[in-house]
């Protein structure tokens, strides 16, 4: 028998069984970024689920973009997550690393209540 919190996502299979995340902190850290990367009505039964990040890329005026998408990620990782504590969202080009200067994406800070694990999700498009 193999055991783990779910699969790994992308699927990927030995001969016997789907690869599994077996760490709570990856667990968490999927099942967040599934939650920005879904499109709201995506999911099946549940069509108020999902920030659907990327309707942000190509929109014009930056700062009021970021702030609409921030907002909208606290609200569902709010009503969805609520295990999870976000501490900040910062655009990945204004980090101080040199990898994320030129990139378009955002940085979010959280912890997993209950357990006091900090991690960071990137998503960069």
């Amino acid at each position: 028998m193999y055991y783990g919190y779910s699969p790994k996502l992308p699927l990927t299979t030995t001969i016997t069984h789907y690869d599994l995340i077996n760490d709570f902190r990856e667990n968490v850290k999927q099942n967040f970024k599934n939650l920005v990367l879904t499109h709201p009505g995506e999911r099946i039964m549940i069509p108020e689920f999902g920030v659907g990040l990327k309707k942000y890329l190509f929109e014009h005026d930056i700062d009021s973009v970021f702030q609409e998408a921030s907002l909208r990620i606290r609200e569902q990782t709010a009503t969805y997550m609520p295990g999870v504590i976000i501490l900040d969202i910062v655009k990945a080009d204004s980090m101080n690393n040199v990898d994320l200067q030129e990139k378009v994406g955002i940085i979010i800070f959280y912890l997993i209540d209950g357990l006091g694990i900090n991690d960071q999700l990137q998503i960069l498009l």
